[in-house]
């Protein structure tokens, strides 16, 4: 039993701390849009495809989660989940938690956003969101002594 609960403790502590720097970096993303919808709502810019800006968004999610990655790796050196089996596992499950602990999060706290090319839809979130945590738990899992 003691080992199930450790177990436990592991992975829900990884997701938890993860999950922190989700936030943060999703404060930082919106405090960004918000000055940036400043200065490029002059009509004389052109319209821009939405898929460039899906790969953009997703660039920044993949920035980062390489950027929260080392610096939660400054916060605690130490890898959270000590198993070689269960740090797979965590590779594995914990991206689609923090995902999905994401897109609820926002759809909880925030209002539904205007229809234009530039809303993000809850893939797009999903995928954002997913892409960050993997990269995160990924230079974790490298660099974590």
């Amino acid at each position: 039993m003691e080992c199930l609960f450790e177990v436990i403790f592991q992975l829900l502590g990884e997701v938890l701390l993860g999950g922190a720097f989700e936030a943060l970096a999703e404060l930082v993303g919106r405090f960004i849009s918000w000055v940036a919808r400043g200065f490029s709502s002059a009509p004389a810019d052109p319209p821009r495809r939405a898929h460039h800006l899906r790969l953009g968004r997703l660039a920044l999610w993949l920035l980062g989660g390489v950027a929260c990655g080392f610096l939660s790796l400054l916060v605690m050196p130490a890898a959270v989940v000590k198993v070689p089996a269960l740090q797979v596992v965590n590779l594995v499950l914990t991206p689609f938690l923090m995902a999905a602990l994401a897109v609820q999060t926002s759809r909880l706290l925030l209002p539904p956003p205007k229809p234009s090319a530039r809303a993000r839809t809850p893939q797009e979130h999903f995928a954002g969101a997913y892409v960050f945590a993997l990269v995160y738990l990924l230079v974790r899992f490298i660099f974590a002594k």
